[in-house]
């Protein structure tokens, strides 16, 4: 008898780890469908972060090294783990989410190399800052027939500042698409949406600028936020080598490249380019301010010189300060 109850609880062990593997098998091909609840969303959000998290750390370069296609440097040393994130965004994110999620990874796709990842040097590379954590405590914030929100916690990855918060809560959205399916559409952190907004490796001049949650966000409102409200790109487009308008001594806003390229201009853009104007007749800027971290880190060409004057300025010059600060009121 006891031989019985043996066999049978070693059956019962088996069936549920077949069971149990069916059931993590199928949520790599079915998306979350019908009902959705909060223990659902959080399991599939720590299994993505999880994925995402297992092979950050690759040597000393943090790059895997593949050979059998003829690509050496990859995000992930297997190539099972690119379908895998390939199928991850098929089912459960969507394309706005899944350029979050690997943005924030530093991960991009370059030729055969679905998840190649970007070598970094210590000065420039923005990393991931805040990561989620998926030891801490997930929050039902909101719950509909189409919507769930919760708030997620997110630690400190990479140190910037001390008097930054260590943790720090954001929001992912679950919205259910025209096919019935639940799907991260929405991933937002105070942080990470300043990288999202494409400042990329510039990130490093903010270090020492924003040393404070507050510090960013008024960072935000000052050159994410449109006249209107709407969140706007934030990246810095440079013409040329570490300058953004060398000839704007010489030629009127409007006539760059066939007058197209300002229009392309993000306000941090045009904003800089204004300053630049200044900056290249030697225009001192306080220590800790952004303009002193972008003309000092940025440029190899700037000199501060305590004589400055606007006087100093040609008519051209006076022309696109002019239009300059028009096209930043009309973002």
């Amino acid at each position: 008898m006891k031989y019985f109850i043996l066999i049978f609880c070693v059956a019962i062990v088996v069936c549920s780890c077949v069971q149990s593997n069916k059931v993590a098998d199928m949520r790599l091909d079915y998306g979350v469908s019908d009902e959705i609840g909060l223990e659902e969303a959080q399991d599939l959000i720590k299994e993505i972060v999880t994925f995402m998290e297992k092979e950050i750390e690759l040597g000393d370069s943090g790059i895997a090294y593949r050979d059998s296609d003829g690509f050496d440097k990859y995000y992930f040393s297997r190539k099972e783990d690119e379908k895998r994130l390939e199928q991850l965004h098929l089912n459960y994110m969507t394309d706005e989410t899944y350029a979050y999620f690997t943005q924030m990874y530093e991960i991009g796709r370059y030729g055969r190399g679905m998840a190649q990842q970007v070598e970094r040097d210590e000065k420039t590379g923005y990393g991931l800052r805040y990561a989620i954590d998926i030891q801490g405590d997930f929050r039902l914030k909101s719950f509909d027939n189409n919507e769930l929100h919760l708030e997620v916690p997110f630690i400190y990855h990479v140190v910037i500042s001390d008097t930054l918060p260590k943790q720090d809560y954001g929001e992912i959205v679950f919205t259910k698409d025209d096919n019935g399916n639940w799907r991260i559409s929405k991933i937002s952190q105070w942080y990470n949406d300043i990288v999202f907004y494409g400042l990329g490796k510039r990130m490093y001049l903010l270090d020492n600028y924003c040393k404070t949650k507050s510090d960013y966000e008024q960072f935000v409102e000052r050159f994410g936020v449109s006249s209107s409200g709407e969140k706007i790109p934030m990246d810095i487009l440079q013409i040329s080598y570490n300058e953004i308008l060398p000839n704007s001594d010489k030629l009127k806003f409007g006539e760059f490249i066939n007058g197209e390229f300002p229009e392309l201009f993000t306000k941090l853009t045009a904003y800089l380019a204004m300053e630049e104007i200044y900056a290249r007749h030697g225009k001192p800027y306080e220590k800790g301010t952004f303009e002193y971290e972008y003309f000092n880190k940025a440029t190899a060409w700037y000199k501060e010189d305590h004589n400055f004057s606007e006087n100093m300025l040609n008519d051209i010059e006076i022309y696109n300060i002019g239009k300059l600060s028009e096209y930043i009121d009309g973002l």
